[in-house]
Order: structure tokens, then C-alpha cells, then sequence
């Protein structure tokens, strides 16, 4: 079957394309929540260079692309789908919706992905693959126009800006002075001048990048003990499902008479995230989508590092601070390669990050959260 849509589009690559200057810029995302809010920077600079994007992806990041004033149109579909007819449907679809196509960017190599942008018939065809690709990958490559290869020299978002846009386009350099706009509105945390609200994600959809929760509860308590005249409040967000976390980070806070812990797993829709973070002091998180989110929200952000290798894959904003883990054999994931289990057994690396190390730059970010703001209140007075 994948033999004969890859036929299909191989001499249909053959057939005569016209080079327009008009038509739509149309984005093919198929990878997670973290790494589609990650890509919100890109959309970003294709905005304000093209007016306007389409997107195709996935049902989940449909959310998070309409967090983009920049994006018309999301269009859905099933980055696995391996059935002809739900193809050549999509691409009906697709065509009936887009018209003429101007630009497609794919910016995962996914089979379905590179079929339908391939099918599409663009004027350019621009294809993000990974050097460690399969046979299947690189052989539809060769149909694109563009082809930028993440070789693993620098972050993959970076490489983004190696495509060949147009004359446009300027190529390169990095996203400096680039922060996503958001469209979606929505009420926001609010606190009193005395309160220090402190956000936590403290779950991850790979379970090997979660710090343990009895380092939560001492880190909160110690902050605590750090800000005793201010009243804390500690917010927990993620999944709806991530009751057990929960309930073992309210059970094991010793200090729980002096901190009021709320729970907000699973009450905000996904596009009104990063607006209802925008309340918040800080936020702590392992490297997850929400760390991405508090990003988009310009908050300041602890981000802890395992697993994960933040050389190739990283929160770009400027109130974002990294903590790496010491242990030897981080990290071991790569963008390419994600590791689900611990080759140890026990994700070492997450336990090896010291309370201690986040408590002060929490403290930091704090402090300097608390400084700009009211540099910000007496610039306005």
C-alpha cells in the first residue's frame, strides 16, 4: 500500500507545477503539544513575512495552533493514517480547502505528512528531515524542493529557518526579539499584592522525565520557610488524569497549614492555557508541553532538565531558566530518539536535581518577577 502511494507521488512530482507568487502557506506539523507550541515561534516569523499560515496536524495540536493570531485555518488529520482512500479523502479536502498552495513545510517526516504535501501539488515543497531518517524518508525527500536536514549540530527549531523561502525570506540567524502573539483571551490567575502564586506541572506524558513528588513538597515548603510573610498559593496543572501525582503531593506537603494548593488539572481548555498562566510568579516544571505553554505565556519559568537534551530541543523565551541534571548519563533523548523507560530501571537523572538548586533560582525568578513589576508600576504612575 505505502509502495503505491509513494509510486503515486513519485511521478506526480514529474508532472508541471507553476511557480506563483500568491497562494496559501500551508504547515504540516505531526509531532506532540510541547514541540507544535515550540514551533508557534515559526509561525511567528512566517506571519508577519506572509500575513497569514494554514495548518495541518493533529486533532490535540489544532488546539494550540489557534493560539496564533497568524494562523486562518487548522486543518485535522490522523498523522498515522495508512488507508489510501483516507488519504487521497484528506487531499480532497485539502485541495478544496486551500486552493492554490504557495509554500507547504513539513516539519516531520511522517509518510502521510510528506504524501499529502507532496499530493498537494505546491509551488514549493519544503521538507524538515531527521539525519537519522529511514529508507521511506529519505526516498520521498528527493520530491521535494527544499530539504533541510536536522543533522543535530544545533536546536531543531533553529533549523527551521534554514528553508528557502523566496527572495523574502531572510534565512537563518535565530528567533532574538521573536515572542508568539496570542489570539485566544482568557481570565487569568488572579492573586493579592501579599500572595505568591507559584504554578507546578508535576506529571509528564513520558514518565522518565518527571521529578520525584517529594521534591515538590520540599521545595514548596521550602519557600515557605524562605517568603514567610507572604501567603502562597501553589497551582497544579496538567492532565485530568494525573489524580495520583496529585494526591500524593497534597499528602506529603508537611507545611500544607501555611500553603493553599489548588488544583487545576484539566480545567482549562489547552488554548487558553498560556493566558491563564500569565498570573503566575513562577512556574516549575520538568520538560513537558506546559513548560512550553508558560513559555508562550512570558513567564518566568524553571525548566528541569534530564533526559532531555536542551542543546537540541529547549523553552526559548527570555525568563526561562534551565537546570540540568549532574547525573553522567544524561541526557540520553535526542529529537529523533525518545526514550520512554529508563535504561537504569529508575530515571536517575531526575532524582539527581537538587531541591536545593531549584529552590534558589525559583527564588531568583521571583525576585526578579517581583522587581520588573514594579519598575513596570512606577514607569506607568
Amino acid at each position: 500500500m505505502k509502495l503505491l502511494l509513494f509510486i503515486w507521488v513519485w511521478f506526480v512530482g514529474f508532472w508541471p507545477r507553476t511557480a506563483s507568487p500568491t497562494g496559501r502557506i500551508l504547515l504540516v506539523q505531526t509531532a506532540k503539544l510541547g514541540d507544535s507550541a515550540l514551533s508557534l515561534y515559526f509561525v511567528e516569523r512566517l506571519g508577519r513575512q506572509f500575513g497569514s499560515v494554514e495548518v495541518l496536524c493533529d486533532r490535540a495540536n489544532a488546539a494550540v495552533y489557534a493560539m496564533s493570531p497568524w494562523v486562518l485555518h487548522t486543518h485535522v488529520f490522523d498523522p498515522r493514517e495508512g488507508r489510501v482512500a483516507a488519504l487521497f479523502a484528506t487531499r480532497a479536502r485539502l485541495a478544496k480547502a486551500l486552493g492554490k498552495v504557495r509554500h507547504v513545510i513539513v516539519l516531520q517526516p511522517s509518510f502521510p505528512a510528506m504524501f499529502l504535501a507532496l499530493a498537494l501539488r505546491p509551488a514549493h515543497s519544503h521538507l524538515l528531515r531527521f539525519a537519522e531518517s529511514g529508507r521511506t524518508a529519505r526516498r520521498m525527500a528527493r520530491r521535494f524542493d527544499d530539504v533541510v536536514v536536522d543533522a543535530g549540530l544545533k536546536r531543531t527549531v533553529a533549523y527551521y529557518l534554514d528553508f528557502d523561502l523566496g527572495p523574502e525570506w531572510t534565512r537563518g540567524g535565530d528567533f532574538d526579539g521573536v515572542h508568539p502573539a496570542l489570539a485566544v483571551q482568557s481570565p487569568g490567575i488572579t492573586k493579592r499584592d501579599d500572595e505568591l502564586a507559584i504554578g507546578l506541572g508535576l506529571a509528564a506524558g513520558n514518565r522518565i522525565k518527571e521529578w520525584p513528588v517529594d521534591a515538590f513538597c520540599e521545595l514548596i515548603c521550602a519557600l515557605a520557610a524562605r517568603f514567610p510573610a507572604w501567603a502562597i498559593r501553589v497551582f497544579l496543572f496538567g492532565a485530568p488524569d494525573e489524580t495520583e501525582r496529585v494526591t500524593a503531593f497534597q499528602r506529603g506537603l508537611s507545611c500544607a497549614g501555611k500553603v493553599a494548593v489548588e488544583d487545576w488539572c484539566g480545567a482549562v481548555p489547552l488554548s487558553g492555557l498560556p493566558m491563564t498562566l500569565r498570573g503566575l510568579d513562577v512556574f516549575v516544571s520538568a520538560d513537558t508541553a506546559l513548560s512550553y505553554f508558560a513559555d508562550l505565556a512570558g513567564i518566568p519559568l524553571v525548566n528541569l532538565q534530564g533526559p532531555n537534551d536542551d542543546r537540541r530541543q529547549v523553552p526559548l523565551g527570555r525568563h526561562v531558566r534551565l537546570i540540568r541534571s549532574p547525573a553522567p548519563c544524561a541526557p540520553c533523548n535526542s529529537t529523533a530518539r525518545v526514550r520512554y523507560e529508563c535504561p537504569l530501571g529508575e530515571p536517575v537523572c531526575m532524582s539527581a536535581i537538587s531541591v536545593d538548586v531549584v529552590l534558589e533560582t525559583v527564588v531568583e525568578q521571583i525576585n526578579n518577577h517581583r522587581l520588573q513589576r514594579n519598575d513596570a508600576a512606577l514607569e506607568s504612575s
